[in-house]
């Protein structure tokens, strides 16, 4: 399944195995990225579709430190 927006990475399956999700960083490179993405896609794995997609409002993609 592609991702709706640029850049999936690292995804993390739910302890039951049902859910999928997976940070968007956005269409750059971790870091120096112009345009960063504040959102966590959750894929219904069974289904193989989008479930839902967390927005995470003032939380971006960028460097910690």
């Amino acid at each position: 399944m592609a991702a709706p927006e640029p850049a999936a990475h690292e995804p993390a399956i739910s302890h039951d195995r049902r859910l999928a999700f997976v940070p968007l960083y956005g269409d750059g490179i971790y870091g120096s990225n112009k345009k960063p993405n504040n959102k966590v896609l959750v894929i219904d794995l069974a289904a193989q579709a989008l479930a839902d997609v967390i927005d995470l409002g003032e939380m971006w993609a960028r460097m910690a430190w």
